[in-house]
């Protein structure tokens, strides 16, 4: 189903079939364009005084009879995209049509009962003989009704029609009477006798006073509870007889009307929470005895980390983090459990790193309202009795999750990564920006899930999955296993999981009495890989990509190089704007460093190529190219491409990005002789 303006306002107007209704809202998901004007709509038609365009004249683009003939269905092709257009370009035209719209769909739900009489009478405010020629254009108007006298009275109305009409000013005679009596005893009841104002009145105006600030407000329970109200001293003094003049009251200007808060389009109008409001809602959990995993706050983008204390309280508004590989329990007030699952790959193989998320004072009917910033979270409904309700948000998407019962926990995943059909546009206009994943798991007892207006049952060990591109879900399907992550908090037995998790306990040791910067840096310094990975995550983690693009551009261990590569594209996946304030750090930031061209190829290479460079012979000609470029960052990432393009290359070339020159020179002419320009690799190597 296309997505036209006709189409559209039937969508927002209800008037779609449900599988047409999906498909236009699935569209307007992937459509920004088609969202603003969504938005534009909507603060047109809310506007108190709708403007209507000009009838006839120079201004006059569309007359009332296209209108119609464009709502109807009926207008000629050829005039379509004309009048369309029109429409979409000049406010007082959508606004026209949307209104016209809604009314045409009121009147045929239910069409009004118009009396016979009234219908006579609006008919016969215009005399045939005074109308003028009634034409617009080349097209004649349809014939007015006859003409009719318009000295009807009373008498010719039926009598059920004339008794209700008495009866009806009866009562109104009445009312009017009641009226100024009520006037009358209230100004005696309130007039001034012998110039003194009775204490109730005084107590009334002070406690209509709207100017008071908030900060004068008794502060709430610290055990949540409603507290004992102050009561009011009814032993006051007396007011003076003549109380000084304050002057007549100036009424508080009218603020403008706030524009509405933009929602998806299948989605109900929920108000943000207030950033500002920052309250503690709950403590973090006593860990384990033998760990000390790391919970991190940051008040706002440009404020430094902070450690919580062990079992420290959180509040609203901060950005929770936990580091790679650290668990952090967090029991709020209300009684549900949130885990901030922190992992690194050598624990479960999968390339989920920090966890972060940002609490805000929950809503009437909610026990809780999260932001998930990425990462991994459970929630737990830990109440006596009862089930759970949290809202928990991410992107521009609102899930309301109700955890059933006090056995239920249910796991949230939040991950991007740029496809390979997202190439780096400098612009930061032609990019669809990274691709994003949601897994929703129930790992015990039974969920709810809730979205927008549509709602999904996860029995015990379910998973339902989601991404940003498609907007659509699939299952919830059951899950074959519970993940090893969730049945068993002690890490693998490898090697490889054994010294990570040895770096993970020193640098929270070193967390707890040193800056969180100072405890990176002083990891990164450690003999042992494992340490020095961590510390690569670690800096990902808290967004200090200069120190990530410092490492990639000047340090000499290729497996470092290696994992800020892996961690910028991770950052960059992050959020839709990481991608460009990526590129505006090396270009700014760093600009002693790189120049604007440098920068790009830097950022052209964070990305994978498309299928179809990847069959294009001037792709290996620019990696090979690179391969002796003067910034190690280009030489590293050219060579990243090649090995995972050409695996078969790196066995018979021996190439270091950070050898000397000699070396790249050599190896610059091997791979020039294994593919030469104009090929492709050998078939037996390409991927």
């Amino acid at each position: 189903m296309r997505l036209t303006l006709r189409n559209l306002l039937a969508y927002l107007d209800d008037t779609l079939e449900p599988a047409q209704a999906k498909a236009i809202g699935q569209r307007l998901a992937e459509n920004p364009a088609a969202q603003e004007l969504v938005e534009r709509i909507k603060r047109l038609l809310g506007q108190r005084k709708l403007l209507a365009p000009p009838i006839d004249g120079p201004d006059a683009e569309v007359d009332a009879s296209e209108v119609a003939q464009y709502l109807d269905g009926s207008l000629p092709n050829n005039q379509l995209p004309e009048v369309e257009q029109i429409l979409l370009n000049n406010d007082l035209y959508l606004t026209e049509v949307a209104a016209c719209h809604q009314l045409l769909n009121a009147y045929l739900a239910q069409p009004p009962a118009v009396p016979a009489l009234a219908r006579k009478r609006m008919y016969g405010l215009v005399k045939q003989a005074d109308a003028p020629e009634r034409t617009r254009g080349n097209r004649e108007l349809p014939p007015e009704p006859d003409d009719e006298d318009e000295d009807e009275d009373e008498n010719e109305l039926p009598d059920y029609l004339r008794d209700d009409l008495r009866r009806r000013r009866v009562l109104s005679l009445v009312g009017a009477g009641v009226l100024l009596v009520l006037l009358a005893v209230a100004g005696w009841w309130f007039w001034p006798r012998h110039g003194v104002i009775p204490a109730t009145t005084t107590e009334v105006a002070q406690a209509t006073d709207t100017s008071a600030s908030l900060e004068k407000l008794p502060p709430p329970d610290p055990a949540g509870g409603k507290g004992t109200e102050k009561q009011p001293d009814n032993t006051a003094t007396k007011p003076p007889d003549n109380p000084p003049d304050k002057g007549p009251v100036t009424p508080p200007e009218k603020q403008p009307d706030n524009p509405p808060e933009k929602q998806p389009i299948d989605q109900p109008n929920i108000p943000k929470p207030n950033p500002e409001r920052r309250e503690s809602v709950g403590r973090q959990v006593v860990p384990p005895a033998g760990t000390a995993p790391v919970l991190l706050r940051r008040a706002g983008p440009q404020e430094p980390w902070q450690r919580i204390a062990r079992e420290g309280p959180v509040a609203t508004s901060d950005l929770l983090l936990s580091l790679p590989g650290s668990r952090n329990d967090i029991r709020l007030e209300s009684g549900v459990l949130l885990t901030l699952l922190g992992n690194v790959p050598e624990f479960t193989g999968e390339f989920v790193m920090e966890s972060a998320a940002v609490l805000h004072l929950p809503v009437d009917g909610f026990d809780a309202e999260l932001t998930l910033d990425h990462g991994r979270i459970l929630l737990a409904n830990a109440k006596p009795q009862g089930e759970a309700r949290v809202r928990v948000r991410f992107l521009n998407e609102i899930w309301d999750v109700t955890l059933k019962d006090n056995q239920s926990i249910m796991a949230l995943d939040l991950a991007g990564i740029h496809p390979p059909d997202t190439p780096f546009d400098k612009t930061g206009k032609l990019s669809d920006g990274p691709l994003f994943f949601v897994q929703a798991a129930s790992l015990k007892g039974q969920t709810e899930v809730k979205i927008g207006f549509r709602s999904f049952n996860l029995p015990t060990q379910t998973i339902m999955q989601w991404d940003s591109r498609s907007g659509s879900f699939q299952g919830p399907v059951p899950l074959q296993k519970l993940p090893r992550w969730f049945t068993d908090k002690s890490p693998p037995t490898t090697q490889l999981a054994k010294d990570m998790a040895l770096a993970i306990n020193e640098l929270n040791i070193r967390l707890a009495n040193k800056q969180v910067e100072i405890a990176i840096a002083e990891t990164r310094k450690e003999p042992r890989p494992a340490s020095r990975v961590l510390a690569i995550r670690a800096l990902g983690a808290i967004d200090d990509i200069t120190g990530l693009l410092t490492i990639l551009g000047g340090d000499k261990d290729p497996l470092e190089r290696d994992q800020a590569v892996e961690v910028l594209r991770l950052w960059m996946g992050r959020k839709r704007e990481n991608e460009m304030a990526l590129y505006r750090t090396i270009n700014e930031k760093m600009k002693a460093t790189y120049t604007p061209l440098q920068a790009e190829i830097i950022m052209e290479l964070l990305h994978l190529f498309p299928p179809d460079a990847r069959k294009a012979p001037e792709t290996y000609e620019k990696l090979i190219s690179n391969l002796t470029d003067k910034k190690l960052a280009v030489r590293h990432l050219s060579y990243w491409h090649l090995v995972r393009l050409d695996w078969e290359g790196p066995k018979a070339i021996r190439y270091d990005p950070a050898g000397d020159p000699a070396q790249l020179e050599a190896a610059y002419k091997e791979w020039k002789k294994r593919i030469p320009d104009g090929k492709l690799p050998p078939p037996s190597a390409a991927k």
